[in-house]
Parts: structure tokens; C-alpha cells; sequence
């Protein structure tokens, strides 16, 4: 099955959850991180190499990535147990089923996930191992597509962005210098966010044209 078929685009980064299983083999570790796919077959991840997630694919050489957006599960996943390997998991191992093709563990709740299989690491900058992994399974998809979207931060910062470009145009009218200027500076982060995340897309092409409009408005007012 083809990426395409669960609502990825090339080269967008996606917030997942990573599950390995610990180097014991039993213990299982979640981390969450961006995902990516080059070309609709393979799935990119760059984990610290400092986390349990980088020396537990290098170890089993495989990998779940799920999307769950569970407000708990989310905090334990970037909070606890990091870098303490099975001493210290993030949740309880009760909490786990085991993957249907690779040997990574899998959230119980999780209804739509991939699994995945270590091809090669291309390098290590800026203290992250970018990994290069095949799709060997894909779990919860029917023929309506899958029953949750992936998540790329590029859809929230637009929202973000349009919300702060409507309340930077009243601080331009009203002469707020001070308030400008912070959100300015706010709709240039998501601006960078967005191209970052989901470049070539509709959202950074209007992102930017939001940017130049108001930056022609700013220039006028003062």
C-alpha cells in the first residue's frame, strides 16, 4: 500500500509517535518526532542520537509510527523516561500490543499505524541521525482512507498565522507600535514553520502572500 493512501505528502513533516521496543526486548519506549516520506515508500526519521528511540532502531532495526493525539500520551511520550532506557518507560508496558509484521510494540488504543524496517542512516547533523526505513505494513486503513489524518504542523500555524495577521492589522490602525512588531515577529515563525513542515504547498504560498500584504500595510502606517 502506498503512503498516498493515508494522507501523506512528499517531503511534509508529520508529528507521530515512534514505539521501539528497549534493547532488552520487552520494554516498550515511545518518543514523538516528525516523520517524512522522499518518495511514497519510505519513511525518514531523525531521532537525538542521545534518545532511547535512536539506539533502539540501530538495535532491532525496525519501528512502529503511530498517530494518536492524546493529550497524555503525547506529554509522557516527549517527558518521561527519556534517556533512561527500560528503567524508566514512559508508560506501562500493559498499555502495548505487539506489531503485526515488525518486532515494535504498538499502543493498544492505536487503530491506524506503520510499521517499519531500517534501510540505512544517511549521517548524523546537528546531533540527529536522519534514518531511511521501508513501510512493510500499514494497519487501519479502508477504502475511505484513514480513520485518523496525520497531523502536520503546517495546517495549525496557518490557522495561527491568519489569527495574528487579523489582530496585526487592528494594531496597525490603532498605532500599537509595540504590538505590531510582536506579531509580526509571530507571523514570521509560522511562516517559517510552514515552510519548513509543508513546503510547495497552498499553505506556505498564501502564508507569504499574507506576509507581504501586511508588510505593505505596516510600511504605509508609520
Amino acid at each position: 500500500m502506498k503512503l498516498t493512501a493515508i494522507g501523506l505528502r512528499k517531503n511534509w513533516i508529520y508529528e507521530a509517535l515512534v514505539a521501539t521496543y528497549h534493547i532488552d526486548g520487552t520494554t516498550p519506549n515511545i518518543a514523538m518526532m516528525g516523520i517524512s516520506t522522499p518518495d511514497m515508500e519510505h519513511i525518514v526519521i531523525r531521532p537525538y542520537v542521545t534518545s532511547d528511540t535512536y539506539k533502539n532502531i540501530l538495535h532491532h532495526r525496525c519501528a512502529v509510527i503511530e498517530f494518536i493525539y492524546e493529550p497524555n500520551i503525547l506529554y509522557n511520550a516527549v517527558f518521561k523516561g527519556w534517556g533512561k532506557g527500560p528503567s524508566e518507560p514512559e508508560l506501562p508496558p500493559n498499555c502495548f500490543k505487539h506489531a503485526k509484521v515488525v518486532n515494535a510494540p504498538v499502543l493498544k488504543d492505536s487503530k491506524f499505524w506503520i510499521e517499519v524496517r531500517m534501510c540505512n542512516m544517511c549521517g548524523i547533523s546537528g546531533g540527529r541521525a536522519t534514518i531511511i526505513c521501508e513501510v512493510v505494513h500499514i494497519e487501519g486503513v479502508s477504502r475511505e482512507g484513514a480513520i485518523i489524518r496525520p497531523y502536520c504542523r503546517a495546517e495549525g500555524c496557518f490557522v495561527e498565522a491568519l489569527v495574528a495577521a487579523s489582530r496585526l492589522l487592528a494594531a496597525i490602525e490603532e498605532k500599537r507600535l509595540r504590538d505590531s512588531l510582536l506579531l509580526l515577529q509571530m507571523l514570521h515563525i509560522c511562516y517559517d514553520i510552514i515552510k519548513r513542515t509543508a513546503p510547495d504547498s497552498e499553505y506556505l504560498r498564501l502564508t507569504r502572500s499574507l506576509i507581504e500584504d501586511i508588510h505593505e500595510r505596516f510600511k504605509r502606517a508609520i
